[in-house]
């Protein structure tokens, strides 16, 4: 990394206003990677009785203590330049609302080889998702930033089984890279979704006057290197709160969901009664029965097979059964229907490994799906 920390212990605020002002050479630029976790403190312990430090130390990352701040230096052999280089992160943990922020100067590619088998592995993390809706959510909060501010850069893509079809040849995978400066950009996008039914997973912002600013669906927000200074990383850490406002309203949802045994006592005997309070995945549009095949399908193939289903076919269908989550032995059922996913979990059950089933459900089915706010 070419940021110049001296070893020392900070305050957040403090590494925050070291590091902002820091130059970086053209070829870098300033990200900050995003990960959902249940901790609100480096030594509390999850469900697995680890803490977050003992979760990095058994996956083999070294922490470094700076305070409130902690440093990984990552060996990581970069096959652009066919040698190993040290990558190096600085973390927070927000107490308020566990979320991790990673700051670096690594390529996107590294962050994801680095952390994906960690987050999409281990119990109490998981990145910050950004959904269609989410992404749509942080262009109009944008937008009321500045009336001149616009998207620049769109990648979206379409897969045969998303129940947004589009108006032309809806059978076809496609990703539309668009990058222009069309009107706002949004405008594109829409047009895009509605004739090829195609759904954002990269967007890139101009904010006028102060800087150029991509967002991944994988929590990961960059300053581009043009516009590399300390206002424009000042203003992307705006940018990480909108996204946070939706995403940790999904994820308090989740969080509610819960399975605990009530006892019931009678003259004779003590029962311990199943109480479940499920979460609700609400469809974008309306399902048919060609959609339920495609729904086993793609569980099975995500490491989420589907046991014990039954089905019901015709106008009104249903579909319920026992999911495993394989990757993190998770247990749960589903009762999907045309409109929506009712999700009830079995014991204790992470918000990361329901977070990743949204993640399935929309990357593979339903850009557009999305968490409910209540159950009626």
């Amino acid at each position: 990394m070419s940021f110049k920390v001296v070893t020392k212990e900070y305050a957040f605020d403090e590494f925050l206003n070291n590091i902002i002002v820091q130059e970086l050479p053209s070829y870098n630029t300033f990200k900050i990677a995003c990960y959902l976790t249940d901790y609100n403190d480096w030594n509390s312990k999850n469900t697995n009785n680890l803490s977050l430090i003992e979760l990095f130390e058994i996956n083999r990352f070294k922490l470094e203590n700076l305070g409130e701040i902690k440093r990984i230096i990552q060996l990581y052999y970069d096959k652009d330049i066919n040698k190993e280089i040290n990558v190096i992160f600085y973390l927070y943990l927000q107490p308020e609302t566990k979320l991790l922020f990673c700051i670096t100067d690594a390529r996107t590619n590294i962050i994801k080889d680095i952390f994906g088998k960690f987050v999409n592995y281990n119990i109490g993390i998981y990145y910050l998702f950004i959904s269609a809706s989410a992404f749509y959510y942080i262009a109009r909060k944008i937008k009321e930033l500045d009336g001149k501010n616009e998207c620049i850069y769109f990648s979206a893509r379409h897969l045969p089984s998303y129940v947004t079809k589009g108006k032309y040849r809806p059978e076809n995978k496609r990703t539309i890279i668009y990058h222009s400066r069309d009107g706002d950009g949004l405008d594109t996008l829409y047009e895009m979704k509605e004739n090829y039914g195609v759904l954002p997973r990269i967007m890139k912002f101009r904010l006028e006057d102060i800087g150029i600013f991509d967002v991944k669906n994988t929590g990961i927000f960059t300053v581009d290197s043009a516009s590399n200074d300390e206002i424009a990383r000042l203003k992307l850490l705006e940018i990480i709160e909108f996204a946070l406002e939706y995403v940790l309203r999904q994820k308090k949802i989740i969080d509610n969901s819960k399975y605990e045994l009530v006892s019931i006592k009678t003259r004779d005997k003590i029962f311990d009664i199943p109480s479940i309070k499920p979460w609700i995945i609400r469809f974008g549009d309306f399902l048919n029965d060609e959609n339920m095949e495609e729904i086993v399908k793609i569980l099975n193939n995500e490491d989420f097979p589907i046991f014990n289903y039954v089905s019901e076919r015709g106008s009104s269908f249903r579909l319920n059964g026992t999911v495993v989550d394989s990757r993190k032995n998770k247990l749960f059922s589903i009762d999907v229907n045309n409109n929506e996913i009712l999700i009830s979990p079995y014991g204790k059950v992470d918000f990361d490994s329901f977070f990743r089933f949204f993640e399935i459900i929309v990357e593979n089915l339903d850009p557009e799906a999305n968490i409910m706010e209540e159950i009626l």
